[in-house]
């Protein structure tokens, strides 16, 4: 994973999907495509708006959607 840019780059060796935190505070999912954050996003959404049964059957529609 890269942190940064131009000559103030720097790389971590990281595994797909583990959380990285930032010098600014902020967390980074390492290695997902923006369809996989997005997907995580409306997932964290969803858990936080609905109970979890509804929660779960959403997450296995949006996933058969693909």
């Amino acid at each position: 994973m890269m942190i940064g840019s131009g000559e103030h780059s720097t790389f971590v060796k990281v595994k797909k999907g583990e959380r990285v935190m930032l010098s600014d505070g902020t967390f980074v999912e390492a290695g997902l495509t923006p369809e996989e954050s997005k997907r995580r996003l409306d997932d964290k959404i969803d858990e936080m708006l609905y109970s979890k049964p509804v929660t779960l059957v959403k997450k296995i529609s949006r996933r058969l959607k693909r």
